[in-house]
């Protein structure tokens, strides 16, 4: 196409496209309406990732709950002379008027809620889950969940007297556009680097729960052993940097285990030619700020001792 086809197409597509663009950046989430007088200052959207739900707050640390799928959320600025109860009890009474509904947790107040406090491990809940509700005492949250037969959903809300945050996060399967690698791709990357990523090992969130179409990959890794006798290999587990790093730690450690002893019970590998061993966070491969850097982080490896 020439640069003038070109500049005649955008001609005619950017007066369609730009009105319905700036629609959608200024839309509410058709699961949370705004509260009447609002005005919406930012939204964001991810298409899958991993989120800490806070579900309550003991001895300065926020209680997390990690879910995982399609992440909104948004910003909206409060009309003038409205108190954060008003404005809570509305969102609260719009939502439990639809179906499946269950609130999960409220609080007020800095002490009740920590939201703006700085944990023992120095990380407020915008550390968290990038909920920032500022460092002002009159702060409200409630967190719950819509489940019906069409829906899963966790909904989360901060107020302050200035803004109203709110997360939405949308249970959903992640798009598996990652191929299995064959054994053969293992191995070459095993003599090239001494270690190959496995990818299309997948996990239930925040548990150590392989999952089914998980399979694929771990036949790969089984033949690979299968076809070289001698060959000893670690699995090691790796998280993102969301979350306490603790928690991490021990969850990539149950994920190796796990698929360690996937590859032992189901097709019959050796128990000595296999450890395991996990990292959590330590060792990234990507910048974890970003979703898609997140994803590379969560992995599990194959490495020669």
């Amino acid at each position: 196409m020439t640069r003038r086809a070109l500049a005649m197409l955008m001609g005619v597509l950017l007066p369609v496209l730009l009105p319905w663009v700036e629609a959608r950046a200024q839309a509410d989430h058709p699961l949370v309406g705004r509260y009447e007088g609002a005005t919406l200052r930012d939204r964001v959207e991810e298409a899958f990732t991993i989120y800490p739900r806070i579900i309550g707050f003991e001895d300065g640390t926020p209680l997390i709950e990690l879910r995982e799928g399609k992440l909104t959320r948004l910003a909206y600025n409060n009309p003038p002379g409205r108190s954060t109860l008003e404005v809570l009890r509305n969102y609260l009474a719009a939502l439990q008027a639809q179906p499946g509904f269950r609130l999960d947790w409220e609080c007020a107040g800095r002490a009740a809620c920590g939201s703006t406090a700085r944990t023992p491990q120095g990380r407020g809940w915008d550390g968290v889950n990038r909920m920032n509700v500022g460092a002002g005492g009159d702060v409200r949250y409630a967190t719950g969940q819509i489940a019906t037969v069409a829906t899963e959903a966790f909904i989360a809300i901060g107020v302050t007297p200035q803004r109203t945050l709110v997360h939405v996060l949308e249970v959903a399967p992640m798009q598996t556009q990652m191929v299995a690698p064959d054994a053969a791709t293992l191995a070459a990357e095993l003599d090239r680097s001494g270690r190959a990523t496995l990818p299309g090992v997948f996990f239930d969130t925040g548990e150590d729960t392989l999952r089914p179409e998980s399979d694929a990959a771990l036949a790969q890794a089984a033949a690979l052993l299968q076809s070289q006798p001698g060959l000893r290999l670690r699995v090691e587990g790796h998280t993102d940097a969301e979350g306490a790093a603790a928690f991490n730690l021990a969850l990539s450690r149950r994920r190796a285990a796990r698929v360690r002893e996937a590859l032992v019970e189901r097709h019959g590998i050796d128990p000595a030619r296999l450890t395991a061993e996990g990292f959590g966070q330590a060792q990234p491969v990507a910048d974890n700020a970003t979703p898609e850097g997140r994803a590379r982080n969560r992995r599990v490896e194959l490495v020669r001792p």
